[in-house]
C-alpha cells in the first residue's frame, strides 16, 4: 500500500535547467551592459565552465567568472545577481502536471514530501515561489541534515520522518544515479520522470537495474498508485 510520495525538486517539479540557462544569460548581458569589457560569448563560456566545475548550487559563480576574465568587480557581481534573480524568480512556475497531481494525491490521502539537494535558503525560496508548500507534509533539504544524495541514509531519513516502510513509499526524480539507484537498493518504488533536463536519460539500456516506472507526465503516477493500492485492499 502506497502511503507517501517523495519528490525531487529541480527538473522534477519545475524546469530548473531551462530557467537557469535564461537567467545566467541575462546576468551576463547585464554585466556587459554595465561595462564589462568582454564579448557575451566569451563571458558565457567561462560562466558555463565555472558552473560545471563548482556545481549549479554554488553561491559565487559570477565572482569566479569575473576573476577568470580578469575583470573582478563587486559592481558587476551585483548586476549579475539582480538580473539572474529578476529572470529566474519572475518566471519560476511548476510544470503544468504538478498541481493537479498533488491535488489528487491529497484526495487519496497520500503524503507528499520534497527531498532535494542544495543550499537550504535557495531551495526553500524555490518551494515558496512555486507555491507548493501547502501541499507538502515534509521538506528535506540535504544541507540541513548533513547527508547528500545518493547516500541511502537521506532516503531512510525520509521514510523515518514519514513513518512508513520502503514498500509504502514512491520516489519520483529525474536523476537515475542520484535519485533512483539508492531507492532501488532500499526497496522504495521508483519512477524516473523525463523532463528533458540535464540529467535526463531516456533509454537506460546500458544502466543497471531500471526504475519501476518511467514517466513523461506526472499525472500518470495517479493510476499507477491506484492500481498498486487496489491489489492490497
Amino acid at each position: 500500500m502506497i502511503k507517501a510520495t517523495v519528490f525531487d525538486l529541480d527538473d522534477t517539479l519545475f524546469d530548473s535547467t531551462d530557467l537557469s540557462t535564461h537567467a545566467r544569460r541575462a546576468a551576463v548581458r547585464a554585466m556587459i551592459g554595465l561595462g564589462l569589457p568582454v564579448t557575451f560569448d566569451e563571458a558565457y563560456q567561462v560562466l558555463t565552465e565555472v558552473v560545471q566545475e563548482y556545481g549549479s548550487n554554488y553561491n559565487n559563480h559570477f565572482d569566479q567568472m569575473l576573476k577568470r576574465l580578469g575583470h573582478y568587480s563587486k559592481m558587476y557581481v551585483s548586476a549579475g545577481v539582480i538580473a539572474y534573480h529578476d529572470v529566474k524568480f519572475s518566471s519560476i512556475r511548476p510544470f503544468p502536471d504538478v498541481i493537479p497531481t498533488f491535488i489528487e494525491l491529497k484526495r487519496l490521502e497520500i503524503k507528499i514530501c520534497v527531498l532535494t539537494d542544495g543550499d537550504a535558503l535557495k531551495q526553500y525560496e524555490k518551494i515558496l515561489r512555486l507555491r507548493i508548500q501547502d501541499f507538502l507534509d515534509d521538506i528535506i533539504i540535504t544541507e540541513e541534515v548533513g547527508i547528500r544524495k545518493p547516500n541511502p541514509k537521506v532516503f531512510e531519513l525520509a521514510l523515518s520522518r514519514l513513518s512508513i516502510e520502503p514498500n509504502e513509499c514512491f520516489y519520483i526524480g529525474d536523476n537515475y544515479e542520484r535519485d533512483i539507484v539508492p531507492c532501488i537498493e532500499l526497496g522504495i518504488r521508483t519512477a524516473l520522470i523525463h523532463r528533458g533536463g540535464k540529467y535526463d536519460k531516456l533509454g537506460l539500456e546500458e544502466e543497471g537495474t531500471p526504475p519501476d516506472y518511467q514517466l513523461k507526465n506526472l499525472k500518470d503516477l495517479i493510476p499507477i498508485i491506484k492500481e498498486l493500492n487496489s491489489r492490497e485492499e
